[in-house]
């Protein structure tokens, strides 16, 4: 597989640092824990490199484990529930350093990549994508096996924020 998205990453940010392929299994992972299928952009990416280290050891890009872990947390803190609208319908894959976070929204294929703003709960497109996204499993997590993929643990997959590429 050509290292597409790498090569995008790294001429659009020539300080970008990559991690090693994220396996198979911790994608998966994602999709189980979550109920959701994992875009197929984010899975291409992640399938290059298990997350994008930007200027200043910026996540730009989580690593799979994170994106697991960090959209689970988000969807079931009683505080943010309180604060925010509901996170289900966004897949968060990383940040700006400043606490807004980058997301897909699965069930919307004309949606590209939104930026939710922490500080006012806004939500806004920052970049547009063609082609489909494949809508979230109507089962959700009620299933043993969510989109296909049984929903064991899931080896060498951890909620580990960082990494070194």
């Amino acid at each position: 597989m050509i290292a597409l998205w790498m090569e995008l990453a790294a001429e659009a940010y020539p300080e970008a640092r990559f991690a090693a392929p994220a396996p198979g299994p911790a994608i998966d992972d994602i999709e189980c824990r979550l109920g959701q299928r994992v875009p197929s952009d984010l899975r291409e990416l992640l399938l290059e490199t298990d997350g994008v280290l930007g200027e200043f050891s910026l996540d730009a890009v989580w690593t799979a484990g994170r994106i697991a872990h960090d959209n689970a947390s988000f969807r079931s803190n009683p505080e943010f529930a309180r604060l925010y609208r509901p996170f289900d319908t966004l897949l968060f894959f990383g940040d700006n350093g400043g606490g807004d976070q980058f997301a897909f929204v699965p069930a919307d294929p004309g949606a590209g990549v939104v930026v939710w703003e922490h500080g006012t709960d806004r939500r806004r497109t920052v970049a547009k994508r063609s082609g489909g996204l494949p809508a979230p499993n109507p089962l959700g997590r009620r299933g043993r096996v969510v989109l296909g993929v049984s929903c064991g643990r899931v080896a060498g997959a951890s909620a580990e924020h960082n990494h070194k590429p």
